[in-house]
Parts: C-alpha cells; sequence; structure tokens
C-alpha cells in the first residue's frame, strides 16, 4: 500500500454485518445492521456491466482505506450515505500495520 495521509479519509462510512432472523415457518429474513461508524478514502475504479437474472447491472469496482479493524470481513457492507458497496476481498498487511484496504463493488447483491 502507498503512502496514505489521514486527511484523504474524509467520507464517513458505515459498516454493517448481515442479521438472519428466523421467521416462524422454517425460513429466515435477513436486515443489516449498523456496528461502526468510520472515516474512510474512497477510491473509485471504472464501471462495468454485468448480467443479473438475465438484466444488465452497472457495478462499479472501488477501494476504502480505513485505519485497521479486525472486525470485518467480506460478509459485512460499507454504506455511505444511501450508496451501498458490498465487500469483496480485504489487503491487510497485518497487525503492525496502521491502515487496511476493502475492495468493494457499488451496485453488487451483498
Amino acid at each position: 500500500m502507498s503512502a496514505f495521509a489521514i486527511g484523504e479519509a474524509r467520507h464517513r462510512a458505515v459498516l454493517e454485518s448481515k442479521v438472519l432472523t428466523a421467521d416462524g415457518g422454517g425460513g429466515y429474513s435477513e436486515s443489516w445492521e449498523a456496528y461502526a461508524t468510520i472515516w474512510a478514502a474512497l477510491e473509485l475504479g471504472s464501471g462495468g456491466k454485468a448480467a443479473e437474472a438475465g438484466r444488465p447491472e452497472m457495478r462499479v469496482p472501488c477501494g476504502f482505506i480505513i485505519r485497521r479493524r479486525s472486525d470485518v470481513s467480506i460478509n459485512h457492507r460499507v454504506r455511505v450515505g444511501s450508496r451501498l458497496f458490498a465487500i469483496r476481498a480485504i489487503a491487510d498487511q497485518g497487525p503492525h500495520s496502521t491502515w487496511m484496504t476493502l475492495l468493494c463493488e457499488e451496485g453488487a447483491p451483498a
């Protein structure tokens, strides 16, 4: 990871985890719950089209550089305002690193 200045982390982001609740009929309902509010730097990639159930969708790859945390996984997502980003991978250089990058896709199902 290249040099990074804390001032670049100017986006207020919310980390969310999936919550499954039994629906009483043998299945479950899915919702998302915020578990942390953080500052992040957003690096947008170029968008691409993908087909989801036969209809085209726009998916935009991006990276969020955040202060290193141990409670983030690819089963979580990032919310910035009304925008949602599915976490696809995490670039973490280990416990001695200050920063980590969440590699995400906007517009993709989480």
